[in-house]
């Protein structure tokens, strides 16, 4: 038979494993937010790309918006990285306008990263988090598309395949 203080640990072991499981279920199942589950106007941001031109949301008034925040240390940013390069390819000649915004690492850190992995569309800088914390970005990646009009039509928590023919449809949809 087991002593209480066995009991006790057992208990908590258990429990422990419980949540982890049920976070991982939830992570698996939260994929695409529904606008209507978010709190979120989109803030205008003012952001520097790596040649210090400045970008703004409003700026983009007009046209569709990928917009993807990203870091150098998340291994799913890493991996959608190419998909995207090659989604750009596709979309940049049907008005749509796709943005990286860097999470929180510096200018120097991002371009060391783009010499060494390649990003064709635009790369902003949100050094210090601002516009992440704005956009309620709790993951990477996280990716909004917003329409001509600026109204947010979806958020994507995770990594996709963006250069896929379903992708590339629905973003083209967007107006």
């Amino acid at each position: 038979m087991l002593n209480f203080s066995s009991r006790i640990t057992s208990l908590f072991v258990i429990l422990f494993l419980s949540l982890l499981f049920a976070g991982f279920l939830l992570m698996r199942e939260v994929d695409t937010v529904k606008i209507e589950e978010l709190n979120l106007s989109l803030k205008n941001f003012q952001l520097k790309d790596l040649q210090g031109n400045n970008h703004t949301l409003s700026g983009y008034k007009g046209k569709t918006l990928v917009v993807n925040y990203w870091a150098s240390w998340c291994g799913p940013c890493r991996e959608e990285i190419p998909a995207m390069n090659r989604a750009w390819a596709q979309l940049k000649s049907h008005e749509v306008v796709m943005l990286g915004i860097n999470f929180g690492e510096s200018a120097t850190t991002v371009e060391e990263f783009v010499q060494e992995m390649p990003i064709d569309f635009s790369v902003l800088l949100d050094e210090e988090s601002i516009n992440s914390s704005a956009w309620q970005v709790s993951m990477m990646p996280t990716t909004f598309i917003i329409n001509a009009h600026g109204q947010l039509i979806e958020k994507i928590l995770g990594p996709r395949e963006w250069d896929s023919d379903e992708m590339i449809k629905k973003i083209i949809q967007v107006k």
